[in-house]
């Protein structure tokens, strides 16, 4: 059942409220809902921290909600991201009564994966990556363009510079060059690397994405939360 692994008690917060107060109010979340009579939308934090303190929420372009109910299982729930733009669903019982994320479902997903399952079974191959030149404006074209949530960041000789998510990039000046927003990260995987071991990465650091490497260090693909619910989904398919 997806109340099993929802966060319950959103955070939540009215279409009058300012952005100071809904970015106190949001605390360490990610999600922030915004409710009067019913879910109007949420933001996330990065809509928050680059908006005007003054403004008010419900003057802000608010992200359309996708909803289950409290009794829907986790197959359906894994379903819905993986067929969407979305990185979170709001479980209503009457009411708002939870969000579950992709960062839930790969926590709740990690003990289905199969134990023998590597990472070359599953990681997105070609991968669509960026020089560091590439100005945020180009980048945020790409992610819209290929529907892909995250992109690498690639030196000119194939090495990995880093990778950036569209919430690094959203609200940023369009003439920024990527290149000065990444860091390198410190989880890698190789092709032969357990898919739990992913999964156990992606929980552990919050990351939606790890990117894979060659013994050389040349970037190979990379492996992501959706990737991760393809494979769970496919094993129920199977059995």
């Amino acid at each position: 059942m997806l109340s099993q692994w929802m966060t319950p008690d959103p955070v939540a917060v009215s279409p009058s409220a300012t952005v100071a107060q809904a970015l106190e109010r949001i605390g360490s979340f990610r999600h922030l809902a915004v409710v009067d009579d019913e879910l109007r939308g949420y933001l996330h934090t990065t809509d928050l921290q680059r908006a005007d303190p003054a403004a008010v929420v419900g003057s802000l372009a608010l992200h359309t909600a996708l909803v289950l109910p409290v009794d829907a299982t986790l197959d359906e729930a894994l379903q819905r991201l993986r067929g969407s733009r979305h990185d979170a669903i709001w479980v209503t019982d009457g009411e708002l009564v939870g969000v579950f994320t992709e960062h839930d479902a790969v926590r709740a997903a990690e003990d289905r994966i199969p134990a023998d399952l590597t990472v070359e079974a599953v990681a997105s191959v070609p991968v669509e990556t960026v020089g560091p030149d590439t100005t945020v404006a180009e980048a945020l074209d790409l992610l819209a363009r290929k529907w892909v949530r995250h992109l690498p960041v690639v030196r000119a000789d194939g090495s990995l510079e880093g990778v950036l998510s569209w919430r690094d990039l959203e609200g940023r000046d369009g003439a920024t060059n990527v290149g000065t927003l990444v860091t390198r990260p410190p989880w890698t995987a190789a092709w032969s690397t357990p898919l739990r071991e992913v999964a156990r990465m992606m929980v552990a650091h919050r990351v939606g994405a790890i990117p894979i490497l060659e013994p050389d260090g040349m970037l190979a693909g990379i492996a992501t939360r959706v990737d991760l619910m393809r494979a769970v989904l496919a094993t129920t398919e199977v059995a």
